[in-house]
């Protein structure tokens, strides 16, 4: 049974800064830039891009922190990780071809793999299907940006989004039904999601400011997001449904590149609130159950009536 005090300390996890929800863990302590940030699907490691050689490339490290291991090297930037279902592939977008492209890498290390091959750009991508695809955002038909997918060993990409606003960051959900993007078709840039076949999309942000980068649960509940309502970027998140927004850092600093553990109970991020980006995992536990359930201070009135 509920109790008043139980109320309160609901009450004050919501509205209190981040550090009242769980452990703040820094993972990356170097002078380097280290970002976007992809949790394996068995929750050991994290993939995400540095510079600390001088040229952006990938690198895996444990979440129990560590010495991070180097995956991709060469003089062309590689950037933006993503692990696939399986833990044997991370897909990433690299311009090692003279173009950028989408590739993949054994996620034990080996040679890369290139996806698309069309002379126009090809970036910010997701899985897709269940891990049989790669979603894509590209401006290879008509200048605007589009939702695209293709096999994950490369073949015919398939347009998925036609619409003649940007539709860009698409993340496909683990459960292989539907695709986030962030779109300005509506004016502003806010999240929107779609069957993964294609179809009508449905916005689910509404806000005056930017809302991007959306990135699923592992039960394809929830989407976590960033937004700069401050002026800086913070990290939120929602029901992929749609519904109230909750807020989960509100830091000075530029919090970015949100990514789910498989355990749903924690979120990787990076940051420059020590100065330059690195590496953060932080435990939402009770948030996370307190978003699910949208707790209200509405219902937490009724509570005592």
């Amino acid at each position: 049974m509920l109790t008043a005090a139980t109320c309160l300390a609901a009450l004050f996890i919501v509205l209190s800064p981040p550090t009242c929800v769980g452990q703040l863990t820094r993972l990356t302590f170097d002078s380097s830039r280290d970002w976007d940030p992809s949790w394996s699907p068995d929750g050991q490691f994290l993939a995400f891009t540095s510079d600390i050689t001088g040229v952006n490339h990938l690198y895996t490290i444990p979440v129990t922190g560590g010495t991070p291991t180097q995956l991709t090297f060469g003089a062309y930037p590689d950037m933006h990780p993503c692990w696939s279902a399986d833990g044997q592939l991370i897909a990433f977008c690299s311009e090692r071809s003279g173009n950028q492209d989408i590739w993949t890498v054994p996620a034990g290390g080996g040679d890369p793999s290139r996806v698309t091959t069309n002379p126009n750009r090809d970036e910010s991508l997701g899985w897709s299907h269940g891990g049989d695809m790669i979603t894509f955002d590209s401006n290879r038909a008509f200048g605007n940006w589009d939702v695209w997918i293709i096999p994950k060993l490369g073949g015919t990409a398939e347009r998925r989004t036609t619409h003649q606003a940007d539709d860009v960051g698409p993340c496909g959900s683990p459960d292989g039904g539907r695709i986030a993007f962030t779109s300005n078709r509506g004016g502003n840039y806010d999240l929107w999601v779609m069957p993964s076949e294609g179809g009508e999309a449905t916005q689910l942000t509404f806000a005056s400011n930017m809302c991007v980068g959306p990135a699923w649960s592992a039960d394809s509940r929830m989407l976590g997001y960033n937004s700069d309502p401050d002026g800086n970027w913070d990290l939120w998140m929602m029901p992929s449904t749609g519904g109230e927004p909750t807020r989960l850092t509100d830091d000075p600093a530029h919090d970015l590149y949100i990514d789910w553990a498989p355990d749903g109970q924690r979120i990787a991020f990076s940051s420059d609130r020590e100065g330059n980006d690195e590496l953060y995992i932080m435990d939402i536990t009770l948030l996370t159950g307190l978003a699910e359930q949208q707790v209200s201070w509405g219902r937490i009135k009724a509570l005592y009536q």
